[in-house]
């Protein structure tokens, strides 16, 4: 599949650290399952990963946390 912002790399399924930011707290997801442009490093994530991000971005980061490292874990 071809990139739709360069339009010449093609994506590669690769995992990426992904990071959130959210009320001035940082939370780092590592091992996000993406597809990556070869050519101008472009992510796309699936709607369900999506989603899943920004469930987590939500319901993790708690006052007074001012950064957060997790692994990703695909929710069945």
């Amino acid at each position: 599949m071809k990139c739709v912002i360069c339009k010449t790399g093609d994506l590669q399924s690769q995992t990426v650290s992904v990071n959130l930011e959210r009320q001035g707290a940082l939370l780092v997801v590592q091992n996000v399952p993406a597809r990556v442009c070869d050519s101008c490093g472009e992510r796309y994530f699936e709607d369900d990963v999506a989603q899943q991000l920004l469930d987590t971005t939500q319901h993790t980061l708690q006052p007074g946390v001012s950064l957060d490292i997790r692994q990703y874990q695909k929710v069945a």
